[in-house]
């Protein structure tokens, strides 16, 4: 399960299914109000962990998210949810979803796939 609530939004994805001929590093994770058309980022993290608590955040505000994984060659394609995120009381489910990750880094390919679901 991940969380929302007026300040925060804690997003979750799985590791690629392939890491484009250089191991993963990290992820990068990056969000933008909705209205607006420049992201910025939230988050970096380690190869090994997969989910993130985005903070910061105004109440009522609408915000899309993304992720891409990093390796050597750089930071690949990101993948963004589907729908805007608003934060707010966690009054009922959500499940949104990230679109797989193609054509992440070129050092070959990095495949994934990543959800976001919050309560």
């Amino acid at each position: 399960m991940v969380e929302y609530n007026v300040d925060y939004v804690s997003l979750s994805w799985t590791a690629p299914e392939h890491d484009g001929g250089s191991p993963i590093l990290g992820y990068v994770v990056e969000k933008r109000d909705s209205m607006m058309n420049m992201w910025s980022q939230a988050a970096k993290v380690d190869k090994d962990t997969f989910t993130v608590k985005v903070t910061n955040l105004f109440e009522g505000q609408s915000y899309l998210f993304r992720v891409a994984a990093v390796n050597q060659c750089g930071v690949g394609a990101y993948v963004e949810l589907t729908q805007p995120v608003i934060a707010k009381l966690p009054y009922g489910e959500n499940l949104l979803f990230f679109h797989n990750l193609n054509n992440i880094v070129s050092c070959d390919q990095i495949y994934a796939g990543v959800q976001l679901s919050f309560r």
